[in-house]
């Protein structure tokens, strides 16, 4: 799918005139600000998940069966 966007992106850097070096520079930069996406998308699922581990392992034994069974109700109704 990634080689489709580039191809689109090539066709549209041929069609404004920019130059090899200006549409690299425009490349790189996307990459960048996609991993540094990815990590802060990374960070904050860890997160959560640490955050949801923590409130299970906190949370009364008697709430936790009653919100299971509670899910399976609804997963059956549809």
């Amino acid at each position: 799918m990634r080689g489709h966007y580039e191809k689109e992106a090539s066709a549209m850097r041929e069609a404004s005139g920019l130059t090899d070096d200006q549409a690299g520079l425009e490349t790189a930069s996307r990459g960048i600000a996609d991993s540094q996406f990815e990590t802060q998308l990374r960070s904050f699922i860890a997160g959560l998940s640490a955050q949801l581990r923590k409130t299970t392992l906190e949370a009364p034994l008697r709430s936790l069966c009653l919100t299971f069974i509670l899910g399976v109700c609804v997963a059956r109704r549809r």
